[in-house]
Formats: structure tokens, sequence, C-alpha cells
């Protein structure tokens, strides 16, 4: 009795998955134009939710099923950091290998450089998406060595090591480092590897010049509909951004990687450790994967972003649920519905933002929470007026207007976040930011501080 019932508790630790709610949620953000895809959650590698929203393409009329392709963009780069593992236990590279080792026409500037740099974006390698004529780039087709002349002989950001800096040119060259060492073009070597491993028969390269069935057609907003992506040849991203998926599949990948069928375990380990100088407690950037909070919660996640298409995949080391989302329509909110869904699927409360209900405040309510909220000693939140309403907007970036759901209590509507003002005793404000469930103090700035 005492076994069974402790047998019983375990099974209840875990709670049942509302997926009524999971496609209440998923619909919101279809009303609101900002998903169109396939969600998948899953639990210990069982499907638990699996369901597909929106049009593949518009113009025939051909909807979205749970077998679409969808371009992965930066997912990719957790296939390129396994690859480049891969080699490393096979003995063909090491991780404090120079980069020179394997590309042999890099310049002096590169001698510091090696493949664990590129891999944590460390390199200081220029990030070929940042160029200003990176439009023009990314509708031309290249051979390999013409997409490396691309970046090969610009000035390096900063020394290799000293800073942490997002480069798709960085996992583009690591694509060509799979393809020198292993002999293998670029799929034929994940083919092998990675996909016939974990069993993923619909993965693959895109191509501009292939027929691929149920391949999805790339989507951005307009203010009041649809309307095609940019176009981006496909010889350009490589191990950056060049793969397609689909929900079902990255899901067997995620069992097949994180039950050790494709890395050795210390392998894993090497892939999952975070960036010198942050502790195990903190939010931090591995080799192709992120480690963070979600609605309070400890997840292993990276999402992608490539004309037209946009992809979240999110695992819980604990329960070994997965959620996958992918789009395609280009949108900042993919994130935060996989967030919502993650808290969905442990039981918890969400609130969507339809839900919320605006009230309207006056101005000398308002005002005194206008001023500069430190999120850190170099960036700050702003919080301003116009318009009757407050709003929000970090350092160099958008504004969002706050809507007011409380005298001090306030919602974004293009967002996932709520803000709160909290008085101290001292009468000085902390701004109360949460965002994907998790919750950060920002004091306001006094005067005097420099910026």
């Amino acid at each position: 009795m005492i076994a069974s019932l402790a047998f019983a508790s375990i099974l209840l630790s875990t709670p049942s998955i509302d997926t009524s709610r999971i496609d209440q949620i998923a619909r919101s953000y279809v009303s609101n134009r900002q998903f169109s895809g396939s969600l998948l959650v899953a639990r210990e590698g069982k499907v638990l939710f699996h369901k597909a929203y929106g049009m593949a393409s518009w113009d025939l009329n051909v909807p979205n099923r749970t077998n679409t392709r969808f371009r992965l963009g930066s997912i990719v780069k957790q296939f390129t950091a396994a690859s480049i593992l891969i080699l490393i236990e096979q003995g063909k590279l090491k991780l404090n290998d120079p980069i020179k080792s394997v590309i042999k026409e890099a310049p002096e500037a590169w001698n510091g450089i090696t493949i664990r740099h590129l891999l944590h974006h460390e390199s200081g390698i220029p990030d070929l998406l940042g160029f200003k004529d990176s439009g023009t780039i990314m509708r031309l087709k290249h051979s390999r060595d013409q997409l490396l002349k691309r970046f090969i002989d610009l000035p390096l950001e900063f020394e290799p090591g000293k800073k942490h800096w997002y480069s798709n040119s960085g996992y583009i060259l690591l694509g060509m480092v799979i393809e020198r060492v292993s002999g293998m073009s670029y799929e034929s070597f994940l083919r092998k590897h990675l996909f016939e491993v974990a069993g993923m028969k619909d993965s693959g390269s895109d191509s501009s010049n292939s027929i691929i069935p149920n391949r999805a057609v790339g989507y951005v907003r307009t203010k009041d509909h649809f309307a095609p992506a940019e176009y981006v040849d496909m010889s350009i991203p490589l191990g950056a951004g060049v793969l397609l998926s689909t929900t079902g599949d990255l899901l067997k990948w995620e069992v097949a990687l994180f039950g050790n069928k494709i890395l050795q375990p210390k392998s894993l380990a090497v892939m999952l450790a975070p960036l010198d100088g942050i502790t195990p407690s903190d939010s931090g950037v591995g080799m192709g994967q992120g480690i963070g909070d979600f609605y309070g919660h400890r997840q292993i996640f990276f999402g992608g972003g490539i004309q037209g298409f946009n992809s979240s995949l999110l695992f819980d080391p604990v329960d070994k649920t997965v959620i996958v989302a992918l789009s395609n329509v280009n949108t900042s909110m993919i994130d935060p519905l996989c967030a919502q869904v993650s808290a969905v699927s442990r039981g918890e409360k969400v609130v969507l933002t339809s839900e919320r209900k605006e009230i309207k405040l006056s101005e000398s309510v308002l005002k005194p929470f206008i001023g500069k909220y430190a999120i850190n000693l170099k960036t700050n939140m702003n919080i301003g007026y116009e318009n009757g309403n407050l709003y929000l907007q970090v350092d160099g970036q958008q504004k969002f207007v706050l809507y007011a759901e409380g005298k001090t209590r306030f919602f974004l509507r293009d967002l996932d976040g709520q803000a709160e003002f909290v008085s101290g005793s001292n009468g000085h404000l902390t701004l109360m930011w949460t965002q994907a469930g998790g919750t950060s103090r920002f004091p306001k700035v006094k005067a005097s501080r420099t910026d």
C-alpha cells in the first residue's frame, strides 16, 4: 500500500495537460495574425497535442498541416553544433583547434579564432546579416567560396574570446568546417549522423531551386493582411539556418538528443554548458542552445527566424516536456506563445492579452511613472507619456504602448509583457517587469545618474 501511494503521488506530481486551453491560446495568436503554423506538445516522447493553424499558401488556399515543412532559421545552429561535437568525438577536430587549421585561406587576423569561439559566438567575425547590403546579398546565389569572401577579409569586431556577439557568419563558417573535415556535404553529414539516428524523415536542407513536398510559403504581416516574404537564396544560411523540418521531426530530434542517442553524455554537457562567467543559476547561452526561465521554470530552448518564418523549440529537463512551434509568418510572438503553452502544460494559469481589461487613467495619475528605470549599468527601460498613454521603450528599441489594468499595473498588446510600478518605503519607484512569466526589478534612475 505504501509503495502504491508513493507511485500515485509521482503520477499526480505531473499535471495532465489542458489541451483545450492550449488550443485557445494558439487561436488567440492566430486571430491576431501573430501565428500561422504547427504546434506540438509532448511529454516523455508521447504526443499530447499536435495541431496546425493558418495557411501554408494563401495564394493556393492550402492550409498548414502537422506534416508541413517550415524553414527553421537559427534552430539549425544546434544541429551544426552537434555535428561539430560528433567530429570531435571521432577525433577529427578539437574544440580549441584554430579555425585556420581547417580554413587554410583564413587571414592572419583569424589566428586567434578557435572552433570553440565560433560555437559560442565569441569570434569577432562580423555578422553577415548585419551588413548594410545584406538584403541584396541574401537574394544572390553563392558558391561556398563566394560566401566565404563576403566576410573573410573584414576587420574583426573585437579580439576573439573577449566578447559574446551573435554572428551568423560564425555558424556559416562552421557549416564549411563540417564539409571540409568530413569530406561530405553539410546535408549528407547531418542526414547520416543526425536525421537517420533520430528517425527524422521530413528534414533536410531547403533549396531555392528544388520542388519540396509539403513546404510552406513564408509571409510577413502588413497592416491588415499577409504579404509574401522577401526572397532569400538558400545557398547562403548553411550552418546558420539552411534547414527545414516539421514539428514531428523536431520532437524526434529532442528525444534523440536528450536521450544521448546523438551525442555522448559528456559531449551533450559541453553543448549545454553556458558561457564562461555565467553561473548555472543564470540564463546562459550554450552551443546552439539557450538556458533560461519561462514562467519561473528552467527550460532549454532556442528560437529562429528567417525571411517569412519563425520557430521556437523548448525542452523541460525535469518532466521531459517538449514544445515545438513552427510558423510561416514572421512574428516576435512565437516565443511568448511557447512560454504560455509551457506554463499550461505544468497546470499553471495563463492570462491572455485578449483577456485583460483596459481602464483609463488620468494624466495626473500616469505622469509620476515617467522616467528611466535601470535594466543594468548601461541600459535603461524608459517610460514616457504620449497621446494619453504611457509607453515603454528600451534604449535604442521600438516603443510599446502601456495599457492600464489598475492604478499601478499595465500590460502590452503587442508583446507578452506586464509592468507594475511599486513604491518603496522611501517613495522610490521600482518597475516590476514580467515577461514569459519571469519578473525582473528595475529601479527608477535618480536624476544624478549619468548614462
